[in-house]
C-alpha cells in the first residue's frame, strides 16, 4: 500500500497487488477506493452501501469507470483513522508530506438502526489492521 489518503469516510490508495496477465492492457499497479455510497435499491434498509472500487488502468488518458464490488448494506457511518505511532489521525496524505505508511489503520462501521424505537444503542464495529512494512536497499554496509 503507498500513495494513500485517509479520510473519515473514504479510504483510496495505490497497490501493487493486481493481477497480471497477457490479455490485459495494464500492470500490477491499482488504485483501490473504500467508500459508502447511496444503495442501488432503495427500499433495502436504513443505510447506505459500503463498496471497493478498483481501477486498474491508473494512466488511462480518460479515467476509466471503476470496477465496483459491493461489500456491505445498511451502514450508518464508515470512519477510517491512521496511527502514527503515536497518535490515532483522521487524515493521511502521502502528497502533502506523510510519506511513510502509518503503523495501524483503524476501521470503525456503525450500522443503520433498524428499528428506532427500540431504543437499543448498537456499537460499531471495529478492526485493526497493522501495516507491517519492510525497507529494501540495494547498497551494502562497508566494514572501516
Amino acid at each position: 500500500m503507498g500513495g494513500g489518503v485517509a479520510q473519515n469516510d473514504r479510504l483510496t490508495f495505490s497497490t501493487t497487488t493486481g493481477a497480471l496477465s497477457d490479455n490485459l492492457p495494464w500492470g500490477d499497479i491499482q488504485q483501490v477506493s473504500y467508500e459508502l455510497k447511496d444503495p442501488v435499491q432503495h427500499g433495502s434498509g436504513a443505510g447506505r452501501d459500503l463498496v471497493r472500487s478498483v481501477i486498474r488502468n491508473v494512466l488511462a488518458a480518460t479515467p476509466p469507470e471503476p470496477d465496483e464490488q459491493w461489500l456491505m448494506g445498511n451502514v450508518q457511518s464508515l470512519q477510517f483513522s491512521s496511527y502514527d505511532g503515536a497518535n490515532w489521525r483522521d487524515y493521511w496524505d502521502t502528497s502533502m508530506g506523510d510519506t511513510n505508511l502509518p503503523a495501524a489503520i483503524r476501521i470503525r462501521i456503525q450500522m443503520a438502526k433498524e428499528n428506532t424505537s427500540a431504543g437499543v444503542k448498537q456499537e460499531p464495529i471495529e478492526m485493526v489492521v497493522p501495516l507491517l512494512t519492510q525497507s529494501h536497499t540495494n547498497i551494502t554496509a562497508s566494514a572501516d
